[in-house]
Parts: C-alpha cells; structure tokens; sequence
C-alpha cells in the first residue's frame, strides 16, 4: 500500500512518467498513456526519452522533462548525450524535482550522472569552490548527498579526485570519479 500511496503522491508532484523499453513492445504508462518504441510516444509532448541503446525513461516535473539513460557513458559522453537530446546534465534544486528524479534512478544499479560539478579555483588545481550546476543554473541550498558524502574518494582530503557527482538508485548523491562508467540522467 506504501508504494502505491507514494507512486500517487510522486505522480501528482511530477506529472507524466514514461519508460521506453529497449525492444519494440509497448507498455503502458502510470497514466495510462502508451509508450512504446518511440513512435507510440505523444510527440506533442514536451517529453520524450533519450534516443540511446539502453532503458530510456522520462518524466514530466512541473515546465521540465527529466530523462535517463541507462546506457553507460563517462561524465563528458553523458553531457555530449544530454545536448544531442536538447538538454543537459540533469540539475536539481528542490524536494519536488527530487521526487521526479527518483523516478528515474528507481531500481538502478548504476547512478546517474547528474550536472553538479565541484569547481576549481580558477589560479589552482584546489576544489575549494564548492558544487555548481553545469547549466548554469543557480546552486541553491538543496542538495540530497548520502549521509557521507561528498567525501571526494574518502581519503579525507579536498584534491577534486571526485569532481562529478551521481544519483544513486535510492536517489541520494554521490560524489564520482568523472571518467567512471555511469548511465546518464538530463533535463530541458
């Protein structure tokens, strides 16, 4: 009863949710729109999966469509992916767009490289910085780390081993490896 109380409660908060499977069946949406191999989508929709040759889903969250893509990629192949699709590295600012991205990253077993990057300073290689979204969208005070997290490798010291970061399938962050194997979460 607790999943379907929150698949209601998320799909208020965040509209459509599509999954695009990876053969030519068609599915059936939470909203019972069809969603099959690409035509069988509403193009009308500002929403549609990310072309790619894994599991595409997509969600409407308030103006934005959020999509994922399970097939791996390193950080900059995912950027490369996101502006094919006319978008960019996901960015997420408040509870609400959570919940959406959540959705994406249910029952991953990979993360999902998201666009929150650890920035340099620009007369040193110290990541004294702090995170910014590389859609230049503005940081804000929301985050949705894991508890020990960001922890740039864990070695306790700030040296930007881990400047990328990725939405864990519990939907929590984690800071990465840029040049690791992730799928890819974008928005537009």
């Amino acid at each position: 009863m607790r999943g379907l109380w929150l698949t209601s409660v998320l799909l208020l908060a965040c509209g459509r949710i599509g999954f695009e499977p990876t053969d030519s069946s068609t599915t059936t949406a939470t909203d019972g729109t069809a969603i099959g191999d690409g035509a069988a989508v509403d193009q009308s929709l500002a929403c549609a999966p990310i072309p790619c040759g894994g599991t595409a889903r997509f969600v409407m969250c308030g103006s934005r469509c959020f999509a994922s893509c399970q097939d791996t990629s390193n950080q900059t192949a995912g950027k490369a992916t996101c502006a094919s699709w006319g978008g960019a590295l996901l960015s997420i600012h408040d509870a609400t767009e959570q919940a959406c991205a959540d959705m994406l990253a249910q029952n991953l077993a990979i993360g999902l490289w998201l666009g929150y990057e650890q920035t340099p300073q620009s007369d040193t290689t110290a990541f004294t910085l702090g995170w910014s979204w590389n859609d230049s969208s503005p940081s804000g005070a929301y985050t949705h780390w894991l508890s020990t997290e960001p922890n740039d490798a864990g070695d306790g010291l700030e040296d930007g081993e881990e400047q990328c970061s990725n939405l864990l399938g519990g939907g929590r962050w984690n800071d990465e490896l840029c040049g690791e194997q992730r799928g890819v979460a974008c928005a537009r």
